[in-house]
Parts: C-alpha cells; structure tokens; sequence
C-alpha cells in the first residue's frame, strides 16, 4: 500500500439507480409507460397527481394548501374556481374532494407537459413532474456519472446495466 487514500463515493443517485436496476434495464427495451397514478378520488386535491394530455403527471403537495390555492387557480387558467362557494376553505375543497379533482383533471389534460412546464417552472410551490423509470434511465446525470454500462451478450446485443451504488476514485464499476 503506497499510503494514499481513494476516493470512494456514494450518492443518492447512484444508490437509486442501481436499486432499480432491473426496472432501469427494462426501461431501455421497452416504450414509456406511466405507472404513478393513484386514482384515489378520497385524496385531498391539492395532494393529488394530475395527468396531462400527453400522460405525464404533476404531483400536487400543497401541505399548507390555502397558501397555494389562488395561484394554482391563476396558474391553470381557472380564477372561476375560486368563487366557487364548495371550494374556499381547505375543509370545504376537501369535502368536495371528487368534483374539485375532476374539474382540475379536465384543465390539467388539456394541455401536454410542454405546454404545462413554463407555467409550473416559473411557480415557486411544492409540485413536481413524476418522473418515470424512462427518466431514470435517460437521466444526463446517470450519464455523466458512468452509472450505466454497456455489455454484450451470446446474440452480440448491447444492453446496459446499472454499475455498483460506490464508485472508486470518480468510477462505478460494473
């Protein structure tokens, strides 16, 4: 031993992907699919996934929802909700729970998550795009850390595979 200590390294990602590996693979040979759906029509509106017209899902987690409630009527292009007398209080909207998800269901599918992501990007509030086991795997970070590797089999097609969650000095080994 020459005395020099490595580097080892361990993120979050790499940690992730390589837990998922075996839905990270599968998701480079087959078409996206959207899995996050709930359809809980008892879950509160404002936490709630809402599908856009091309099946991507905005995650809603308004944990103080009052705050966030006018701007998201702003931001969706429905200021007529808030004069509705079923959805001005927290309690109420919850009571109504049903009805207020489907009306920002039918506003939320009519446009593609192009459409929706300057308007949500620009909000500063607790939302998200869910991302897909396709994202995962097509993440620039995943890339740029070398988190996936390519090896070929007896047919000689290339398939990638998730490297190991601890690099050494910069690198994930297979």
């Amino acid at each position: 031993m020459t005395g020099e200590a490595g580097v080892v390294d361990v993120s979050l990602l790499s940690t992730a992907v390589w837990a998922l590996s075996a839905d990270v693979v599968v998701s480079r040979t087959q078409t996206p699919e959207q899995h996050a759906f709930t359809g809980d029509p008892m879950r509160a509106p404002l936490r709630y996934p809402y599908r856009t017209s091309d099946d991507r899902f905005i995650q809603l987690m308004f944990l103080n929802p009052d705050k966030y409630w006018p701007e998201l009527c702003h931001n969706i292009g429905r200021t007529d909700l808030l004069e509705e007398e079923n959805y001005t209080t927290n309690a109420l909207r919850s009571q109504h729970g049903p009805e207020l998800i489907a009306q920002i269901q039918d506003t939320i599918s009519s446009r593609s998550w192009a459409e929706w992501k300057p308007i949500f990007d620009a909000w500063d509030a607790p939302w998200e795009l869910v991302r897909t086991i396709h994202d995962v795997a097509a993440d620039p970070q995943v890339e740029a850390n070398g988190l996936l590797f390519d090896i070929t089999v007896r047919d000689g097609t290339k398939v990638k595979l998730a490297a190991g969650p601890v690099g050494f000095d910069g690198q994930y080994a297979p």
